[in-house]
């Protein structure tokens, strides 16, 4: 006979009698209450801490009114006006703009909510003219309109999304004694327009300086520069929705100064195709090769070979430097390239020999290379660049090797019984200590010709007149050059960094090196066998 499974209990009441689920449920229902009562009992019996205000302001006041609050503090059309310039007997300068910035730091959520009202719903301007000023509102600082600063760095700027431009074409008369330039961009709209290919705004409007007029007394203005060759930078924008490009409308011109009379003067010539062209590449999302930004991964590669500090910085080309140069080796005019370069350095400077005609290898690429960079042009860039590295990369490769040899050296050493530790014990063993240090002179001799800095080794310090005295500066001494080699490294593995994968590599960046210190205080493992071991 088969065993029943047992009857699970039925519940029952006191009485006994069965109950049923609706029953139960009950039951449960009035217990969870019982319990809800009990615990608000225990909360009101214990002592209560201060209250946490309540900002009335977030809390009660709906998002769509406080962001008309915001417009009423942050929001003025003067941001985006011509008075902004100095001021003149024509206008007088707004220095003020009746905002109210400071709630922005009044807690996180007010931020949030607050900053794209001041800077999405705003119109910024900004202005560049030849002398170098780009007066604008973002760059106020202590109240005033700051004109010789980077505008790309000024807090914000990566924030504006409309932005107003006004250009000056003017071109310098040239006196009798001063040589024809380049008709280079304005060097800060140029820079203005790198920095915005990063940070894409959503509106762009770009006004031409009437001819005759100014913001600055300029009487010896004359002759203006092509109106396509001034907009060229915004061939380096993508990504615009909205851009508007012409000559500044009449009713601004009042906040300028009139040169000359108008009646001598005539409209900028605007080529309707190639403003057509140029507002259809800057909507468009074409590509962007960023040559500028190649060019200075190239520049700090070839001046972190470079210890002299005045010669890193000279390095670096100043604006249509290279284009100069370019010009006079057409012209085979070395001798005036070298009085050009000597008066840009200043008298109170030694020359640079490197810049002597004709020019080192480097520094001609980086001359040559700087013009690809300034007008964007990647093919003279390529060129320039594979010549600097195809001269540097000698010397790094002797770098790295004097640098491996002398780390195989420290290894050897850096353990319990070798000379970097205790130094007392090497005279016991099969060479003295005079061997050692030899070698040790030797390789790090190699290491800083590779350098091509024999100042180094060059003040004596390093004679053998004793092993402790040796072993210390020896170690000075490779913890100075290893730092200049890690700053060769890390530039090397950023050259590419900028490049699209089209552009082929001429060198191996080598990412896959652990660059580091030598850890003097720590010693290296010893893998021999014991009967090995010294």
């Amino acid at each position: 006979m088969e065993d029943k499974p047992p009857k699970s209990p039925m519940m029952t009441d006191k009485a006994g009698i069965p109950l049923d689920v609706a029953q139960l449920q009950e039951q449960l229902e009035e217990a969870l209450k019982a319990q809800k009562q009990l615990q608000r009992q225990l909360d009101a019996s214990r002592p209560t801490g201060p209250e946490k205000p309540k900002c009335y302001f977030l809390e009660t006041i709906p998002i769509e009114v406080r962001n008309h609050i915001y417009e009423y503090l942050l929001v003025n059309p003067d941001l985006c006006s011509p008075a902004i310039f100095p001021a003149s007997p024509y206008h007088e300068q707004v220095d003020r703009y009746y905002l109210s910035p400071s709630i922005l730091g009044t807690c996180r959520q007010i931020n949030d909510e607050a900053t794209p009202i001041l800077y999405e719903r705003n119109t910024f301007i900004v202005g560049f003219n030849r002398d170098g000023s780009s007066p604008s509102p973002i760059s106020r600082i202590n109240g005033k309109i700051s004109f010789y600063t980077d505008l790309f760095r000024r807090p914000g700027f990566e924030k504006v999304k409309h932005w107003k431009v006004i250009i000056s074409a003017n071109e310098k008369v040239l006196s009798d004694n001063e040589e024809e330039g380049f008709e280079d961009p304005i060097y800060n709209f140029v820079t203005f327009c790198r920095a915005m290919s990063d940070n894409v705004p959503r509106s762009l409007k770009v006004w031409i300086m009437p001819k005759g007029y100014s913001w600055v007394p300029e009487p010896e203005f004359r002759r203006y520069y092509d109106v396509t060759k001034v907009l060229q930078p915004l061939s380096l924008l993508r990504n615009i929705s909205e851009i508007h490009l012409g000559e500044l409308p009449i009713d601004e011109l009042p906040a300028f100064r009139p040169m000359l009379p108008q009646s001598t003067t005539s409209p900028h010539d605007f080529p309707a195709h190639w403003l057509e062209n140029m507002k259809a590449l800057v909507k468009s999302d074409k590509p962007l090769a960023r040559v500028w930004k190649m060019y200075q991964k190239l520049l700090n590669y070839a001046q972190s070979f470079e210890r002299n500090h005045q010669f890193r910085e000279n390095m670096k080309p100043v604006w249509s430097r290279g284009a100069w140069y370019a010009k006079c080796k057409a012209e085979d005019d070395s001798w005036s390239w070298r009085i050009w370069n000597r008066e840009l350095e200043g008298l109170s400077q030694p020359e640079n020999p490197f810049f002597l005609s004709p020019a080192h290898p480097v520094e001609e690429g980086l001359l040559l290379g700087s013009v690809g960079s300034e007008e964007n042009d990647i093919e003279p860039f390529l060129n320039a660049r594979a010549t600097v590295l195809g001269y540097l990369e000698p010397q790094y490769q002797r770098i790295a090797n004097a640098s491996l040899q002398l780390v195989e050296f420290v290894k050897a050493e850096k353990k319990p019984n070798g000379a970097l530790f205790d130094t007392s014990r090497v005279e016991f063993q099969n060479y003295t200590i005079e061997t050692l240090c030899t070698r040790a002179l030797l390789l790090l001799e190699d290491y800083a010709q590779s350098f091509r800095l024999s100042s180094i080794l060059a003040n004596g310090d390093l004679k053998i007149t004793g092993s402790g005295t040796f072993f210390q500066l020896f170690k000075l001494a490779v913890n100075n050059m290893d730092k200049q080699y890690l700053v060769i490294r890390k530039a090397r593995k950023e050259l590419f960094d900028c490049d699209d994968d089209a552009y082929e590599r001429v060198i191996d960046p080598e990412p896959w090196k652990c660059d580091e210190m030598v850890k003097w205080e720590l010693e290296e493992p010893d893998m021999k066998p014991e009967y090995l071991r010294r």
